[in-house]
């Protein structure tokens, strides 16, 4: 068994079966994307146990994940975590993958981060998370994770349907 420690974005598709064939290698991902809403990501275990994964990214059928696309890098919120097969328990940022039970996520000064995301939100929301990472040049991602803690601390809504972000 080989432990990828980077992902390998091999294409996007509009079709499940061609985004299964082209993840051959562990730590290979596909995109699904149809008309410009990204449905799925179909990836090979990174940690070679040859299990296709499917993780949903659209919120409109349920629990989804969040992808980002920051400077060519890929990341996805939150982490993803199987609970049969390998049962791997990792986090992909900026096209990295960070293994729980032996790496931590790279560190960063999170309570400025939430700050400067909070304010901005405040001055121009209604605003999606993407808009927020421009304004503030502060990695999508990274965004994405304070915007939650944020909503979980009752701070920030989100309009659903509409995939943007206010304050009260």
């Amino acid at each position: 068994m080989v432990r990828r420690d980077r992902i390998h974005l091999v294409g996007v598709f509009e079709d499940r079966e061609s985004a299964n064939r082209a993840v051959v290698r562990p730590g290979d991902i596909s995109l699904i994307i149809r008309g410009e809403i990204a449905r799925w990501m179909i990836m090979n275990c990174p940690d070679g146990c040859g299990e296709i994964l499917a993780i949903n990214l659209d919120r409109r059928t349920g629990k989804a994940w969040y992808v980002t696309l920051h400077r060519g890098k890929l990341s996805i919120i939150p982490s993803i975590w199987l609970d049969s097969g390998c049962r791997s328990h990792f986090i992909i940022w900026n096209s990295r993958i960070w293994w729980c039970s032996s790496r931590l996520a790279p560190k960063s000064n999170k309570d400025s981060i939430r700050s400067s995301v909070l304010a901005t939100i405040r001055r121009h929301g209604p605003i999606s998370h993407e808009s927020v990472s421009e304004k503030t040049r502060i990695d999508a991602a990274e965004v994405l994770e304070a915007i939650f803690t944020l909503v979980d601390e009752g701070k920030v809504h989100e309009i659903v349907d509409a995939g943007v972000f206010y304050a009260d």
